[in-house]
């Protein structure tokens, strides 16, 4: 389920383009209520951050943020905070679209250029720090 865009889908300076939220309950009426109940728990979370709720052209919030990786913390809190726990009910996936962003033979990556080699050890840090 996409909860907050990026990229192409979104003018809020993420590079990152869908951040999403993989329930793995029971079946899949609770899984679809795990999330629901996330991304209801997400906008919760926006709105006292005082970050917009209004959504990109996929259907996920779009707020301004500091970070790719603040996205990436928001949404382990929206795990928790609908009561599920992170890399056992409830998973994140990303679609990168890392070709939006390189050119030249480097990333465009929050407003700085990086390698192949950098660009790597981001994502081998996220998931290291995450449930991706």
């Amino acid at each position: 389920m996409n909860v907050l865009n990026g990229g192409a889908h979104a003018d809020n300076g993420l590079d990152v383009q869908e951040f999403m939220v993989v329930p793995r309950l029971m079946n899949y009426k609770e899984s679809l209520r795990a999330g629901a109940e996330i991304f209801q728990s997400l906008k919760k979370i926006l709105k006292e951050k005082k970050l917009s709720t209004a959504v990109g052209d996929e259907g996920g919030f779009a707020p301004k943020l500091e970070s790719n990786e603040q996205a990436l913390g928001l949404l382990e809190q929206a795990i928790k905070a609908a009561s599920y726990v992170p890399g056992v009910d409830v998973f994140i996936a990303l679609d990168v679209a890392a070709t939006e962003f390189y050119e030249a033979g480097h990333y465009h990556w929050e407003n700085r250029k990086i390698t192949s080699k950098e660009m790597t050890e981001i994502y081998k840090q996220w998931v290291e720090k995450y449930p991706i």
